[in-house]
């Protein structure tokens, strides 16, 4: 089909430009999931993206490109909170094949479309847990489990901190997509990350884990307090004064 030659002509510059070669599988998945993205978009309100190209170009390897020379041990588990369509949990869950990932959202029409596209592409590494993320925080099988949480869209970075914090484990990564770079967070948010156990990553940090300049990085190096997250009002209503 024509579209699909298309999308393969934009990963194959992708892949030139930062000299990377995806095997044929990884490229297909990609291609499929961007398709279906596409194809469902209005159904479950996916996505504001109108053509294949944006979705492919902002969403698919737009959410690969921060994390590219991500370097991290095989196994590692990994959480997306506030998935929506997958995104970035899918696109990195075809990548980094020896990563683990739990895709999280609260909207169980999107779950369900995450769902079927995990299935659909046999990515037997990505699993999905639908509900709010505040109130899956709090389980202890959730807390303190993961080497690394991911997130593209959920919100304001102070909300996301508090979300996030009680997910990982000592040592593990949270990290924000985001166009800015580390030192445009504000002190607000900074200070908040700091009450959660959550340390600003410097540049050496970024460095050794691979990651690009642009988004925000924190390493866990205390504990969280167990009354964190709060419910979702008043992490809200807190983070508004952060915009």
């Amino acid at each position: 089909m024509e579209h699909q030659s298309m999308m393969q002509e934009i990963i194959l510059a992708w892949e030139q430009v930062r000299s990377i070669r995806l095997s044929p599988d990884q490229t297909k998945s990609m291609i499929d999931f961007a398709d279906e993205l596409f194809l469902r978009s209005k159904q479950f309100n996916l996505t504001g993206f109108k053509t294949r190209k944006e979705i492919m170009e902002n969403l698919v390897l737009g959410s690969i490109d921060p994390l590219l020379g991500m370097n991290v041990p095989r196994g590692t588990l990994f959480a997306d909170i506030g998935t929506g369509s997958g995104i970035p949990g899918i696109p990195l869950g075809i990548y980094f094949e020896g990563l683990r990932g739990i895709l999280m959202d609260s909207n169980e029409k999107k779950m369900g479309f995450v769902g079927s596209v995990i299935e659909m592409l046999q990515l037997a590494n990505l699993s999905v847990m639908p509900g709010r993320i505040e109130e899956r925080a709090r389980e202890d099988s959730l807390r303190e489990r993961f080497n690394l949480v991911l997130s593209r869209a959920l919100g304001n970075t102070y909300l996301v901190v508090e979300l996030a914090a009680p997910l990982l484990v000592m040592g593990g990564y949270l990290y924000v997509y985001a166009n800015e770079m580390q030192g445009d967070i504000p002190a607000l948010v900074v200070r908040h990350a700091g009450e959660l156990g959550l340390d600003m990553a410097g540049e050496e940090e970024r460095g050794s884990l691979g990651i690009g300049a642009a988004g925000f990085l924190f390493i866990k190096k205390g504990a969280t307090d167990a009354k964190y997250p709060r419910r979702f009002a008043v992490i809200k209503r807190e983070a508004q004064r952060c915009m």
